[in-house]
């Protein structure tokens, strides 16, 4: 394959297809009480710091989280100590810990 066949950044690095490229994902989470919530899975290695959810006035936290296609286990935390699945999520599977984790599934775009 030559250097004008395939798509490339300025440095020369192949540029991920569109068809694997992040996508935005939405979460939100009604806790009008709490003072802190953070969306945790598999894709930021469970992680309380690392999304942290804004608070709207209405007592709804919420927030996107980057992530290329695929299926996602995920929690939220609420105060650094309660961890909740996602009441809007159907989808769950059993955790190791005798709870259950909900699931998101990004999809993949045309290739």
């Amino acid at each position: 394959m030559d250097r004008n066949s395939k798509k490339e950044t300025k440095f020369g690095r192949p540029l991920k297809p569109d068809h694997l490229a992040a996508r935005p994902v939405f979460f939100r989470l009604r806790a009008p009480q709490a003072t802190k919530v953070a969306i945790v899975g598999d894709f930021n290695r469970w992680d309380p710091n690392a999304h942290i959810l804004e608070q709207r006035q209405d007592g709804v936290w919420w927030g996107t989280v980057p992530l290329i296609p695929g299926t996602y286990q995920y929690k939220f935390v609420v105060d650094e100590k309660e961890w909740r699945e996602d009441p809007l999520c159907p989808d769950r599977v059993p955790n190791e810990f005798g709870g259950v984790n909900s699931i998101c599934e990004v999809s993949r775009g045309e290739p």
